[in-house]
């Protein structure tokens, strides 16, 4: 990776929708030069993917980020049922005073509770 792959990044961490043409204009540089560095990127793993975020609250949702401390061996198994929940968008094992930690998106507090 030299500055030019490292420009192209940050210009898709910006916005991942970005055309070859927006990115070229932006760096100075050629479509078929962003087109062919974007290309080797995927291809060598450092690219794995663009992803999209929505805004909640136009969603009628709330985001909430909760810490769980789980005793015992059994993090693997509450981890497996927590992600059965279609409410909980990610479950992050951490270290420190919360075992897990969720995202979560509902529509309230109350609902948060349940």
């Amino acid at each position: 990776m030299d500055p030019t792959d490292i420009s192209i990044l940050k210009c898709l961490r910006e916005n991942s929708r970005d055309s070859l043409g927006k990115i070229s204009e932006e760096l100075n540089i050629s479509k078929a030069t962003v087109s062919r560095r974007l290309s080797k990127m995927e291809d060598e793993g450092i690219i794995s993917g663009y992803s999209m975020e929505t805004n909640p609250a136009k969603l009628g949702l709330m985001k909430a980020l909760v810490g769980l401390q789980v005793t015992g061996t059994a993090v693997n198994n509450v981890v497996e049922e927590l992600k059965k929940y279609p409410e909980v968008e990610s479950v992050m094992r951490t270290f420190g005073d919360h075992s897990l930690v969720l995202n979560i998106y509902t529509t309230s507090v109350d609902s948060l509770y349940e």
